[in-house]
């Protein structure tokens, strides 16, 4: 089992987004994850929250392989049914086959966003 956590301030992704518009959105945000922020009154906690979860993510993968260079865009966290926030990771990583689940949580409010993640 592996685990990763990131923390982020919500304000900071607000002034990134203010600032980079498209270019900061597209790097690190899919379409469908851009859609799903979007439609939110509360957008910032949410994209705030996505960025905190790929950064876990990348953490809970990082002694497998040079994950910080996994590009954002290639892991997609969309939420199911029930609201769970459900991670595709679109690469092709041998190690992971011997794991059978990712297991993700994203918690934010007005001032920060934080994520767990565990790879079991």
């Amino acid at each position: 089992m592996k685990v990763g956590v990131d923390i982020v301030e919500v304000e900071r992704i607000r002034a990134i987004i203010d600032r980079y518009h498209e270019r900061f959105l597209e790097k690190v945000f899919t379409v469908a994850e851009q859609q799903y922020c979007d439609q939110s009154v509360n957008k910032y906690e949410r994209y705030a929250g996505r960025f905190a979860a790929k950064e876990a993510l990348r953490k809970a993968l990082q002694p497998f392989t040079n994950a910080r260079y996994l590009p954002f865009t290639h892991i997609e966290i969309l939420p199911d049914d029930s609201g769970v926030p459900i991670p595709v990771i679109r690469t092709d990583i041998s190690f992971m086959r011997s794991y059978t689940e990712i297991s993700l949580s994203i918690s934010h409010e007005k001032t920060y966003a934080v994520a767990f993640a565990i790879i079991h």
